[in-house]
């Protein structure tokens, strides 16, 4: 029976994850090209899979749903089902106000 567990991911000089994950296992992929949802890695250790999610928290809830609720669906023989989206606009044009010092 295989797992999948989900871990805080970093970049950076001071961050060995990658290399420790890759020493023991294989990383599939460990960055991937939206903001926000960086970095974002996936890979395998024996049989249990692993997601490294972002450790900033829009982030993770971005991934999560984008990359991780479809994995987990598929691995329980579910069908992922796409998410309702509103794509309906404002009635009026949003503006960044100048922040006043």
């Amino acid at each position: 029976m295989s797992s999948l567990h989900l871990a805080v991911w970093s970049v950076g000089e001071a961050d060995f994850v990658k290399e420790v994950v890759e020493s023991l296992g294989e990383v599939g992929f460990w960055k991937v090209a939206m903001k926000p949802g960086r970095p974002l890695a996936f890979g395998k250790i024996g049989d249990t899979r692993f997601f490294g999610l972002p450790g900033n928290p829009v982030s993770v809830m971005v991934t999560y749903y984008q990359f991780v609720e479809p994995a987990l669906v598929k691995m329980s023989g579910g069908q992922h089902r796409k998410p309702v989206r509103n794509d309906r606009g404002g009635d009026r044009a949003i503006e960044k106000t100048p922040r006043s010092n």
